[in-house]
């Protein structure tokens, strides 16, 4: 039996928190490593998903243009760029910088407010040609975010990174400004995990049901991240396995939406044979039936001539005919010629009123 939106994302929010309280709770649980190239790999994975889950997104708003696909499509972009140019290059370039701690922070926090405006509302229809518009902006966002910080890295603060023998217990300690970007898109993805479960639950919508449960594990990534802020060390926490595991949702979002696409479009070719089958009946058995049942009134009627015997004969052939042809367009190969399908029609032609063509 499938879980209602609601239950998926109340399990998958116990899972993560009971994780968080564990490995919080219980210190000789081992689940720190001192793994750099992990975030690294971590970050380019998760950048890779955003952006092909906003691809499948961006192509639901050309079917339905609602600004509220728009934000969706333009959070993720954010996510998947903030991973990638933000984290994954500074990274594999320079090491931990500054800007590799407020960049990609301060652009999860835009994503963050995108994602929950985007549970709780901008249903309005927008027109659909709006792809150079968002781009732009998703662009726009990233060179001044980017520009912003670079001025003011002076000024903001570092994090230093925690040492090794007390990775296992929670350290919060550091800048507070750090602290309260966390806690902020915290409650953020808390207000985007409510608002995509109660629009799932009623409109069972896959995508919605899925970004619900992923945004309820990313609630209790960020708790870790205030708990062990392992963004800016070398060692890799429970925190950065939920984030993941948001991503992962996301994947299992995308996958939901991809086969209700196929399905759609399976629903549509079976509607399309149906309504050609129904032509052929119409066009061919049905008015041989009605020109049988004429004659044969006729028949009735007054004694027999021979002729419209042999025309009420041939035109029960001809609907016999056309029956089994009926039959048989089911089970035929629709990747036909033109030329395949004219032929056939002057045969049939041909052999139900005798006349003589040559195509």
């Amino acid at each position: 039996m499938r879980m209602r939106p609601r239950d998926l994302t109340l399990a998958a929010g116990c899972v993560a928190g009971l994780a968080t309280v564990l490995v919080s709770a219980l210190p000789f649980l081992q689940f720190a490593y001192r793994y750099p190239s992990a975030h690294v790999a971590f970050e380019a994975g998760e950048a890779v998903i955003a952006l092909v889950v906003a691809y499948l997104v961006f192509g639901r708003f050309r079917d339905t243009p609602e600004l509220r696909y728009v934000a969706i499509v333009y959070a993720l972009v954010l996510l998947g760029m903030a991973n990638l140019f933000f984290s994954v290059v500074p990274r594999t370039i320079a090491g931990r910088e500054t800007f590799t701690i407020w960049a990609p922070l301060a652009t999860r926090l835009l994503a963050a407010v995108a994602l929950a405006a985007a549970a709780w509302g901008l249903d309005r229809r927008i027109t659909p040609t709006v792809l150079s518009r968002l781009t732009a902006a998703c662009f726009g966002t990233l060179a001044a975010v980017a520009l912003v910080v670079a001025v003011l890295t002076p000024l903001l603060p570092d994090l230093e990174v925690i040492a090794s023998e007390r990775s296992q217990r929670p350290v919060v300690e550091g800048p507070l400004s750090i602290y309260l970007v966390q806690v902020v898109m915290l409650a953020l993805y808390l207000v985007a995990t409510i608002g995509f479960t109660l629009r799932a639950e009623r409109t069972r919508d896959e995508l919605m049901r899925w970004l619900g449960a992923g945004s309820a594990v990313a609630v209790f990534a960020r708790l870790n991240y205030v708990l062990f802020p392992s963004l800016y060390t070398q060692y890799v926490y429970t925190g950065d396995f939920l984030r993941l595991g948001f991503y992962l949702f996301l994947v299992v979002g995308a996958a939901s939406e991809i086969h209700s696409y196929w399905s759609r479009i399976a629903h549509a070719r079976v509607a399309e044979e149906r309504a050609r089958l129904a032509r052929t009946l119409h066009d061919g058995l049905a008015q041989e039936l009605v020109f049988v049942a004429g004659q044969s009134r006729r028949v009735a009627r007054r004694p027999t001539d021979e002729r419209e015997l042999e025309r009420l004969t041939s035109a029960v052939d001809r609907a016999v005919a056309e029956a089994r042809r009926a039959i048989a367009v089911l089970a035929q190969d629709r990747d036909r010629s033109l030329a395949d399908e004219i032929s056939e029609m002057v045969e049939q032609i041909q052999a139900g009123e005798g006349a003589q063509f040559k195509l």
